[in-house]
């Protein structure tokens, strides 16, 4: 359930579907159990996953970005029930001249599972899921798509927990409710334009009850985003456009809810980003993000710049460079909401070899970290404890062969 990116920690890498941000990507679990993701890679026809050095249309992430396309039209109709040890889903499609709607169900019990086969885990509850999902697909005018996709899932488990640091078996419960909403439409508007827009919700609520003392917490988010493609000619064109995220997040904590931590955001952000083909061997991208946060009070302008040299029919170099800034977790914010932005610097250097469906290429990475979230010990509940003064580096080498 996480993905770390060259030294980076999990919350440095951002997922979005069709071009929206994607607030929880992986179901809720207990420590040392392992989680998937929400969603089907079925649902999706590409996936771009960068590793650094990606576009100023995203932002928000130190690391990397994962950007789901998910699938157009269905292509015909279909229905199919799969029944399964640890429980059973169904999926249904109908295709009509241009629109689609798809709807799968799932339930998962994993009573039956543990039974047949020993289990490491001391599990109290064996875990329980059940998960919605609708996808509808519209098409509009020549160009235009529609796409509207939304899903549910409910999930449950409990376990005693070894807490090997402190000598002792925890006994834990967690419940967790999520619904995710998104709504995206792409068209060409003229011979030159190109539109990209669309809308976001979600709500991720989870229960987990520590030996007793109950921990509840509400993560609410909701995205807006307008993108414009401007072709100028064949050599060069212009991405510009701009997002909003607004976040609510709220941690209760004893029965009674006594003590409460909320917290409030809105982050606005505007980009524009230029690619030119400068020769037939040269090609360079340009960008600029600005961002804003009322929650830290901070702005701040991201430059990013890449470039490619053909040098050969079949190879090429390409280097890029770029800054960026993500908020600290809301785990030390709802603590110490006067804390700053973090930030790291990448440097990205790429060689690329593609002939007759072989690919060889050779990667060398470096990343400044600056302003990374220190404290004097965790969840300590004194705002000073917690600081800005954090820095790190991350350098290496990817190797990469496919024949």
């Amino acid at each position: 359930g996480m993905l770390f990116v060259r030294g980076g920690e999990s919350y440095e890498t951002k997922t979005y579907m069709d071009g929206m941000l994607v607030q929880s990507p992986y179901f809720s679990s207990l420590p040392q159990v392992p989680t998937r993701g929400r969603f089907s890679p079925l649902l999706f026809s590409e996936t771009l996953f960068s590793t650094g050095g990606y576009s100023a249309e995203y932002g928000h992430a130190l690391s990397s970005s994962v950007d789901l396309t998910s699938n157009g039209l269905e292509t015909e109709d279909k229905a199919s029930v799969a029944l399964m040890s640890v429980g059973a889903n169904a999926s249904w499609a109908k295709r009509w001249e241009k629109s689609s709607l798809a709807v799968t169900g799932l339930y998962a019990n994993n009573y039956l599972h543990h039974k047949l086969h020993k289990q490491n885990v001391d599990w109290t509850k064996d875990p329980v899921l059940g998960d919605g999902m609708m996808m509808f697909r519209q098409q509009v005018g020549e160009y235009g798509l529609l796409k509207s996709f939304c899903s549910f899932n409910a999930m449950s488990m409990g376990m005693n927990y070894d807490n090997f640091e402190e000598g002792t078996m925890d006994e834990l419960k967690m419940d967790n409710l999520n619904l995710y909403a998104n709504t995206s439409y792409t068209d060409q508007l003229a011979d030159k334009w190109l539109i990209r827009t669309g809308v976001a919700y979600s709500r991720d609520s989870e229960k987990i009850i520590y030996e007793g003392l109950p921990v509840t917490t509400l993560n609410t988010g909701a995205s807006l985003k307008l993108a414009f493609t401007h072709l100028s000619t064949e050599n060069f064109k212009t991405r510009f456009g701009g997002d909003m995220n607004r976040g609510w997040y709220s941690q209760a904590i004893s029965a009674d809810s006594s003590i409460r931590l909320e917290l409030e955001d809105l982050q606005p952000s505007l980009f524009v980003e230029t690619e030119w083909t400068i020769a037939k061997k040269l090609a360079v991208r340009t960008g600029i993000r600005a961002e804003h946060s009322t929650l830290l009070q901070e702005a701040a302008m991201l430059p990013r710049i890449s470039a490619a040299y053909k040098t050969s029919k079949y190879s090429q170099v390409s280097l890029a460079w770029g800054l960026y800034r993500q908020k600290p977790e809301n785990e030390y914010l709802q603590y110490a909401p006067s804390l700053s932005h973090e930030r790291a610097d990448h440097y990205i250097l790429n060689f690329q070899y593609r002939k007759n469906r072989r690919t060889f290429r050779i990667e060398a990475y470096h990343k400044d970290y600056d302003r990374l979230i220190k404290y004097s010990y965790l969840y300590s509940p004194l705002p000073e404890d917690y600081s800005n003064t954090g820095k790190g580096k991350a350098s290496g080498i990817d190797l990469f062969w496919r024949d």
